[in-house]
């Protein structure tokens, strides 16, 4: 009954022409499709929202992110330029900048067919190999560790690790940014517990809109996971997933470290063994 009812929905959006229909339309569309699978789906809610920095969009590829944010890192040296005066204190800043521009690039990480490091992390179920995936990341002024998330070098999914305690904005505690949150969305998250069977590795909650899923993680020792994802992905993710997802559970922590691509510190959770 459920495979039928969603190739009813499937048909009535071909039919119609999905990009035809208007945003009013959208969410009841999306929600009927929804109902048609297994399990709640996320909490539907109308509040937009909007990605930092401007001009930051699902579906721009690797090098035109690394181009955004060496604008980004352009205004964030302005006050640094300006404190000090010609010399060498100039020069490293120069060479700082010049470094970071190229971070994007640089902690780029395909999922192919070697081991990522990250299976037994919190990042675990945020990728699979070989799907044409891949990862990248970089350190905002804020402190969030941001990591950006591609199909086919196409963006799909922005996952911010927040450290949390009495000093940050978005909470002490993972309770109370999801009690922030359903504030700020006016509706409280569908929750999930982590359960391997359900594919769901850590305690999370999230929210929807017509275009995009907000999904927040508790990861454990003092931080969070807050993840934007493009939601006409997410709702076709088996299309995109063709290849079953592998964990690599039996490689061992320290080879798993060497075949990282990013040579800055492991991701939060990956340890190596000294010999």
């Amino acid at each position: 009954m459920r495979s039928s009812t969603l190739l009813l929905v499937i048909a009535a959006v071909a039919a119609s022409g999905f990009s035809g229909m208007s945003a009013s339309a959208r969410p009841a569309l999306f929600a009927k499709a929804k109902s048609a699978k297994s399990g709640p789906a996320p909490a539907l809610i109308t509040k937009q929202v909007k990605l930092s920095p401007d001009g930051i969009k699902f579906g721009m590829s690797v090098e035109e992110l690394s181009k955004l944010y060496e604008q980004e890192f352009d205004k964030e040296f302005v006050p640094l330029y300006q404190s000090v005066e010609p010399g060498p204190r100039m020069n490293e800043l120069d060479s700082e900048l010049a470094d970071k521009k190229q971070l994007i690039l640089r902690n780029k990480l395909d999922f192919g067919s070697i081991p990522s490091g990250l299976d037994n992390t919190p990042f675990a179920g945020e990728f699979t190999y070989n799907n044409n995936e891949s990862v990248t990341h970089v350190k905002l002024r804020s402190g969030i560790e941001r990591y950006f998330f591609f199909f086919s070098n196409r963006m799909w999914k922005i996952y911010d690790v927040h450290k949390l305690g009495p000093k940050s904005k978005l909470g002490a505690t993972y309770d109370d940014v999801v009690a922030t949150l359903t504030k700020d969305f006016a509706k409280p998250p569908r929750v999930r517990k982590a359960d391997s069977a359900e594919g769901v590795h850590l305690d999370q909650v999230d929210w929807e809109n017509k275009d995009t899923i907000i999904r927040l993680i508790d990861r454990g020792g003092g931080s969070a996971g807050l993840l934007y994802v493009d939601r006409k992905i997410e709702d076709n993710i088996g299309k995109f997933r063709s290849n079953k997802a592998s964990t690599n559970e039996g490689v061992d922590a320290v080879v798993s470290e060497a075949t990282r691509l990013d040579k800055g510190p492991p991701p939060d959770g990956v340890t190596t063994k000294k010999k």
